[in-house]
């Protein structure tokens, strides 16, 4: 794939986003709006990844933490276990997916 300069200079713009801002939560909500804009997307998430220990399994999983777009709240009450569904399939092996509509 090729990516334009601008596309480029903008990526590089957003990493810096979170290195400007005090407060962590805050600028994760900014990312999220910015990524859908860059990605020209209707609908971003962010999801976290929690401590293994958290979860009767031993296994980590990850839950929305912000969004753009439009998200039902039943999604913030969500978990998704590591290797299950996309998410928790590119949590668990750090490979990026690429899917295909």
């Amino acid at each position: 794939m090729k990516y334009s300069n601008e596309f480029i200079f903008q990526l590089l713009d957003l990493s810096n986003l979170l290195e400007v801002q005090p407060d962590l939560e805050q600028g994760l909500r900014e990312v999220v709006c910015l990524s859908a804009q860059i990605l020209k997307t209707q609908r971003c998430s962010i999801m976290l990844l929690s401590e293994p220990e958290t979860q009767g399994n031993g296994c980590g999983y990850l839950r929305v933490f912000t969004h753009y777009g439009n998200l039902p709240a039943s999604a913030y009450e969500q978990i998704t276990p590591l290797n299950e569904g996309i998410a928790g399939y590119v949590a668990a092996t750090g490979k990026p997916l690429l899917i295909e509509d």
